[in-house]
């Protein structure tokens, strides 16, 4: 993607936040009976959480359908996401286009009003899946740069110990191997 590890993690934060904003705007469109911007914003909430995703992940996605078709083939075909926000994000996706683009439709508030509260059990579960990643990627880090959790044996302990073929055994030249009455 071209981005270095902080500049990511600060747009993954930021489109989070972002959609969590938006998605705040949406009460106060139905409330002044702008429901083709409730439906809009509704989609982008959704939107920014699943580039998010995708940005966190280290994917990227040009498009809107980019975006849906990436969400799908990584994540709900894997049962990363429930499967019901598949439908969901493309009745997002179809509103916003209606919303925006449509020339004799009218978004009405029940249109809106029953994928609230799914949309923002969609931005939770990508929340939720986002620091899952983050978390198992920190914990890869630390793996990685620790040998000794990587190894049940210590560095002190090595010398001690041969691996043949994956087999671990005792080293026979080792002092402590070499001790009286012990055999190997």
């Amino acid at each position: 993607m071209g981005l270095n590890e902080t500049d990511r993690k600060n747009l993954v934060n930021y489109k989070l936040e972002r959609a969590k904003e938006i998605f705040s705007e949406i009460p106060i469109l139905l409330e002044n009976e702008f429901y083709g911007n409730a439906a809009s914003r509704l989609y982008y909430a959704c939107y920014n959480a699943a580039s998010a995703l995708l940005i966190n992940d280290g994917h990227r996605a040009d498009t809107h359908s980019g975006v849906k078709s990436l969400l799908n083939h990584l994540y709900i075909k894997d049962n990363k996401i429930d499967k019901s926000y598949s439908k969901m994000y493309t009745r997002f996706l179809d509103l916003r286009q209606d919303a925006d683009y449509g020339i004799w439709v009218n978004i009405e508030k029940s249109d809106v009003e029953y994928l609230i509260e799914p949309a923002k059990q969609f931005i939770l579960s990508v929340e939720k899946l986002i620091s899952k990643n983050q978390q198992n990627e920190q914990d890869s880090q630390i793996h990685n740069k620790n040998p000794k959790t990587t190894n049940p044996l210590n560095e002190e302990e090595m010398p001690r110990m041969l691996n043949f073929n994956g087999v671990i055994v005792p080293n026979p030249k080792h002092p402590e191997n070499l001790k009286k009455g012990r055999r190997l």
